[in-house]
C-alpha cells in the first residue's frame, strides 16, 4: 500500500497470496539492513542522552518522564534517519520493484532524490511512541537485573555455604598426596564361582 502497488489492505493480501509464500519475505534482506541501523542509531541515541540527562541530574537515575522524553526522541530520530532503507524496503515487497537496484533507480527517476525521504514523518509519528514503552520497561528490567545480582552476591544460598568447608576438605587432601601418587582403579568385582554338584 505504502508503495502504490495495492488501493487497499485487502488489494495487497489478495497479491500477497496469489504469488505464493516466498512473496511474503520479498524484501527481508532490506529490512535487516534497515533494522540493523535503526537499532543502532536508537540505543547509542539513547544511552548519550541518558548519560547527559543522569549528569544533569546530579548522578540520580531518570525519572518516568525523562525516561519517555529520551525514548521517544531516540526512536523517532532513529526512524527518521533509516526512512530512505525504509522507503527502498517498502518498494521491493510491495512488489514495486524486483530489487534494492531498481527500487532505487525507479524512486530517483519518479520522485527524484526526495523521495527517499517520503513517509519520513509519518514513520516518526508512528515509531517514536514505541520509545515510551520500549525505554521504560528497558530500564525497569535492567534495575530489576541489578538487584537481584546485587542481593545475590550479598547473600549466597545456604547450599553454596554448605558446600564451601567440604570443597576446601578436598583441596586440602589433593594439596596432601604426594603429586607423584595416582590411585589405580578399583578392582572389578567378580561373582564368587559356584560348585556344580
Amino acid at each position: 500500500m505504502q508503495a502504490g502497488a495495492a488501493p487497499t489492505a485487502a488489494a495487497a493480501l489478495r497479491t500477497a497470496l496469489s504469488a505464493g509464500p516466498a512473496a511474503l519475505y520479498r524484501g527481508a534482506g532490506l529490512a535487516l539492513v534497515r533494522d540493523v541501523p535503526f537499532f543502532t542509531i536508537n540505543l547509542l541515541l539513547y544511552e548519550q542522552l541518558k548519560a547527559a540527562a543522569t549528569r544533569r541530574n546530579g548522578g540520580a537515575p531518570l525519572d518516568p518522564a525523562q525516561c519517555l522524553l529520551l525514548g521517544a526522541v531516540a526512536q523517532g530520530v532513529a526512524g527518521f534517519s533509516t526512512n530512505p532503507f525504509d522507503a527502498l524496503k517498502t518498494r521491493v515487497q510491495a512488489g514495486g520493484a524486483p530489487g534494492v537496484g531498481s527500487a532505487l533507480a525507479n524512486l530517483l527517476r519518479t520522485d527524484g532524490p526526495a523521495g527517499l525521504m517520503r513517509g519520513a514523518a509519518m514513520r516518526t509519528v508512528w515509531i517514536a511512541p514505541q520509545g515510551c514503552v520500549y525505554y521504560p520497561v528497558y530500564e525497569a528490567c535492567q534495575a530489576r537485573l541489578l538487584r537481584s545480582s546485587s542481593a545475590a552476591a550479598a547473600h549466597p544460598p545456604r547450599a553454596a555455604l554448605r558446600r564451601a568447608p567440604s570443597a576446601a576438605r578436598a583441596v586440602r587432601r589433593r594439596k596432601s598426596a604426594p603429586s607423584s601418587f595416582i590411585r589405580p582403579p578399583p578392582a572389578p568385582r567378580l561373582p564368587a564361582p559356584q560348585l556344580l554338584s
